[in-house]
């Protein structure tokens, strides 16, 4: 997914706090989102992203194929 796929889950998760708790306020939303432990879809996703991303690391370093070597370079 790319970044504005990811904003407009965000937005869309941010309305819907929004219209459940009926404010308007996008401030009241976000703290309900806190209080709920609630966590956006985007930030889901980059911290799902940063776990893959060690374990490919780690797993590249050890692996003896040169393949997994080389997209090892790639992974952030």
């Amino acid at each position: 997914m790319n970044k504005s796929d990811l904003k407009s889950l965000d937005f869309a998760v941010d309305r819907l706090f929004m219209k459940m708790f009926k404010t308007v306020n996008i401030e009241i939303g976000t703290e309900c989102q806190k209080r709920f432990d609630f966590e956006l879809p985007g930030v889901i996703v980059d911290e799902r992203c940063s776990k893959f991303g060690s374990k490919y690391n780690a797993l590249s370093i050890s692996s003896e194929n040169l393949l997994c070597k080389i997209c090892g370079n790639f992974v952030d």
